[in-house]
């Protein structure tokens, strides 16, 4: 009888060991998958050579929405984004507001200008005509939102830099209006990002973030759309990057920029060129 069980025993193991072993391949395998699949897409950017010869991107974009606020058809923006830890930022929507952070001296600055129709429509948040707002605490909410943004746009646009290269998970299939997508998930830090492949040109047409916020440990989810790509320099980025409303988005590479942008708090008197160096 003790025979009988110890054999039964041993065979319980064995197909346990063998399910776990099978689990670990299955999950192998995919990581494998996912990570070819993204190789393809890296390839169809322009590959990682290409990529990692990026040093600074300035990203300019105007955005028209179709429920306008207030009588804000739309608003337009420039950055200036110098790898791996510094940004530039000039927006005009309900009002200017510019910005100017370098991660990793772990400081930043903001200075906004609100428009009036702003403070008709939202009267509750308090604000300045002008102000400057220094972020210099490495645990402050502001500097960390700002921070993961960074992240964001990195990879939005880029997917890989030389400084930073998200982990590949997993993939699997799914849809967009009924057209059958490969969909990549990596994560960075905190953050886990879906991209949404074309089976045909192997580049992005969607974007799905989720950051998990540390107070509340829920996750937040941020949806991208991304089309009509356009090459420069030799790599592939979208011309089309929105949250559902109509955008238009231009790209300049490895640009000669204006050190001191970064050495002196930004001024509401900048204008979407500031970033230039003076000739």
């Amino acid at each position: 009888m003790k025979t009988v069980s110890l054999s039964l025993f041993l065979l319980c193991l064995t197909l346990g060991t063998l399910g776990n072993l099978t689990g670990v391949n299955a999950q192998d395998q995919d990581a494998r998958k996912a990570k070819d699949l993204w190789e393809q897409v890296i390839a169809a950017k322009g590959g990682r050579e290409r990529l990692f010869t990026v040093h600074n991107l300035v990203v300019s974009s105007q955005t028209k929405y179709s429920r306008p606020v207030r009588g804000f058809k739309e608003g337009q923006f420039t950055d200036l984004f110098v790898l791996p830890d510094k940004w530039w930022s000039w927006g005009n929507e309900l009002g200017l507001i510019i910005w100017t952070y370098d991660f990793g001296r772990q400081v930043g600055q903001e200075v906004w200008e609100e428009s009036p129709a702003l403070r008709t429509y939202s009267p509750t948040i308090p604000l300045t005509d002008k102000a400057i707002v220094p972020f210099d605490k490495k645990d402050d909410i502001r500097f960390r939102f700002v921070n993961r943004r960074f992240t964001q746009n990195q990879l939005i646009f880029l997917m890989e830099t030389k400084w930073l290269q998200p982990t590949i998970v997993k993939s699997w299939t799914d849809r967009i209006d009924f057209k059958k997508v490969d969909v990549i998930e990596s994560s960075y830090a905190n953050q886990r990002f879906e991209f949404y492949i074309d089976r045909k040109t192997h580049l992005p047409v969607q974007v799905i973030i989720r950051t998990r916020i540390e107070q509340t440990g829920r996750d937040v989810l941020d949806r991208f759309i991304l089309g009509d790509y356009v090459e420069v320099a030799g790599i592939k980025f979208p011309q089309k990057v929105t949250r559902g409303e109509k955008n238009k988005t231009s790209y300049q590479v490895n640009v000669d920029y204006d050190k001191s942008i970064f050495e002196r708090p930004p001024t509401i008197d900048m204008g979407p060129d500031a970033w230039k160096r003076a000739r």
